[in-house]
């Protein structure tokens, strides 16, 4: 047995297997309040619905009297939407308040004594809930319950009184109306004293049989008015008074009993925490303990030779095997040992191989040298002579094609005036002179793209990334077009998010904008519209310029953004363009960490998006 231990592999398996030991311990103990927490935690979980259906009960309860109360639904139905959430509300909270106290028996929470008190204040708050709802039925409401009598008497006596009378029964209907909304007593007082002095006026004279009538009906009046006051009373102006008040004071009831009863769930899972803690601590020194001890006795035995070794390694390999190696001295016969032989038969060898291997070496180095010297001035002169092509062929290509329409203008505009000048009047040679303008600025456009392209094209644009306020840049940009949008009836609109910062180089966001807002305008009719917009993305701004003009194809949206196909189109005023503004705005955004897409549909608009990077902390901005 003694000599099995004295093998490596059976020191490592025996430690390797007491650290295992150790683990199983710790995880069985994390088990077990893993267990009792979650238990606990069921009954936080049913004292959280409840306390949430609590909240809703009482938010029904205020949205019965607020707009139930007032509905003509309620008194003819007898029942409401309100009212029906309520009672349901109040028979999830009576269900959970039974789950909560099966949980407390089973788990031992001690709960269940203040469970009962909850459901006892749930139980006399239902009550009297109740009972206000039924003094409510009995007030009424318009043609309904004591209301309902009480205008129903007013009505036939309407119809009785004379014009002398009416003033007085008029008045009467003011007194009602004013305490019926403001709720004051001293209008009681008034309907009281004009009704007694009204009634004696009636007494005074002959007792008619349209008199008698009037009496009946002026006191079923007074009699109806009197019973909604004191409905109203004992019902409670405010949750201060008459039944509402009670309401309120079990609500209150039953959320200082809920506080309470979670402050002792928490205490209970406290306890349980706390227990776990002596628990986990306990476990965990004495597997400290018990490793810290294995590894002294088993250190010595297992580490000191794997130590020497590694030192005299590292003597090598900082020495870098320059000068004699020394030999590592082998003692005994386990694996160590043997690796120390082996590890001295290698040493020898690489020293052989290390003294060829510099001579090589040497040659090596200067021949690798001199490839990748030539190798990078091939790539190099490669890539630049491909930009250089490419951009070649574009222009070559733009400028036989795209250049030749303002040209052309130009040309025929010159040979009119020169071979017509004493035949045109002052207006018409001002016409020519607008028009051979347009043509010499949709000529320069042209130019500017294909100089930014090309420049984008070889690298020569100059990125500077800078915090900028989004909305000044595009109000900015929109008043550019204010006389181009003005020209052609267009309304250019601008929505943004409050005031946002922004990421990105200044004279690209520009362009950017001015190509989209441009394109925008240029295939948009007379009287359409042109939207510029932003939208918070967390980390990034949405700007989106859309319009509802003309709209792009599906066959040309899925190519527009494509380098080797080139469009060129005429807009809504047969404007011009290179074709190559969306390929540069594409370039633009993406330099400055963004991204962009289209979406439009042929005959309804179009609408394109790009996004920039926020920035969140408020610092100093151009």
């Amino acid at each position: 047995m003694l000599r099995l231990f004295d093998t490596l592999r059976a020191k490592i398996f025996f430690s390797f297997s007491v650290f295992i030991i150790l683990v199983a311990l710790v995880a069985i103990a994390s088990l077990l309040f893993y267990g009792q927490r979650e238990r606990v935690g069921r009954a936080f979980g049913v004292l959280e619905d409840i306390s949430v259906n609590t909240a809703q009960t009482m938010l029904y309860e205020k949205d019965f009297f607020a707009y139930d109360a007032i509905e003509t639904n309620f008194y003819a139905k007898g029942s409401s939407e309100y009212l029906a959430r309520h009672d349901a509300s109040i028979e999830r909270i009576k269900e959970g308040l039974d789950s909560l106290k099966v949980i407390s028996k089973k788990e031992g929470l001690i709960l269940e004594k203040d469970i009962d008190t909850i459901a006892y204040y749930i139980n006399t708050y239902q009550k009297s809930f109740k009972e206000v709802v039924e003094e409510i039925k009995i007030r009424g409401f318009k043609d309904y319950g004591l209301e309902g009598q009480m205008r129903t008497a007013a009505h036939a006596l309407e119809q009785k009184v004379s014009p002398a009378e009416m003033a007085v029964l008029l008045s009467l209907r003011r007194h009602e109306k004013d305490y019926i909304i403001r709720k004051e007593m001293s209008y009681v007082v008034l309907l009281q004293e004009e009704y007694y002095a009204f009634d004696e006026r009636l007494r005074a004279i002959p007792q008619t049989e349209a008199t008698l009538e009037k009496q009946e009906f002026l006191s079923a009046y007074y009699k109806a008015f009197n019973q909604l006051v004191t409905a109203e009373k004992k019902i409670g102006y405010s949750y201060n008074d008459g039944l509402k008040r009670n309401l309120k004071e079990e609500t209150d009831k039953i959320k200082e009993k809920l506080a309470y009863v979670n402050q002792q769930a928490d205490a209970n899972l406290n306890k349980v925490s706390a227990y776990f803690t002596y628990v986990f601590t306990g476990v965990l020194l004495a597997a400290v303990l018990v490793s810290l001890l294995l590894s002294y006795v088993l250190s010595r035995q297992i580490t000191k030779p794997i130590a020497n070794l590694s030192q005299h390694i590292n003597t090598i390999a900082e020495n870098k095997f320059v000068g004699q190696i020394q030999k590592m001295p082998v003692k005994g016969d386990d694996e160590v040992a043997q690796l120390t032989h082996n590890f001295n038969l290698m040493t020898a060898q690489i020293e052989e191989y290390l003294q060829d291997i510099n001579k090589k070496s040497k040659v090596l180095q200067k021949q690798n040298l001199q490839l990748q010297s030539i190798n990078m001035k091939l790539i190099a002169s490669e890539n630049k002579l491909r930009s250089l092509n490419s951009v070649k062929d574009k222009f070559f290509s733009i400028i036989s094609h795209d250049l030749k329409g303002p040209l052309h203008t130009l040309t025929g505009f010159l040979q009119i005036l020169i071979k017509y000048t004493n035949t045109f009047t002052e207006q018409e040679l001002r016409e020519f002179a607008e028009s051979m303008d347009g043509s010499v600025r949709r000529l320069l456009n042209m130019l500017e793209n294909l100089l930014q392209w090309s420049r984008s094209q070889t690298g020569n644009i100059e990125h500077k990334p800078e915090n900028i306020r989004l909305n000044e840049v595009i109000e900015d940009n929109i008043s550019l077009f204010k006389d181009t949008a003005a020209s052609k009836q267009i309304t250019l609109l601008m929505e943004t998010e409050g005031t946002l910062l922004v990421k990105a180089d200044k004279n690209m966001l520009d362009f950017v904008l001015r190509n989209l807002i441009s394109n925008a305008l240029k295939f948009t009719r007379e009287g359409g519209e042109v939207k510029v917009r932003t939208k918070n993305l967390i980390d990034f701004t949405e700007i989106i310029v859309s319009d509802n003009g003309v709209g792009i194809s599906e066959d040309d949206l899925k190519k527009i953004f494509l380098p080797d196909v080139h469009f060129s189109t005429s807009g809504t005023g047969k404007e011009k363009g290179t074709g190559f503004g969306l390929l540069l705005c594409k370039d633009f955004v993406e330099k400055n960490g963004g991204e962009i897409s289209i979406e439009s549909i042929l005959g309804i608009g179009t609408s394109l998006k790009f996004t920039l990077p926020l920035v969140h902390e408020e610092i100093t901005v151009r």
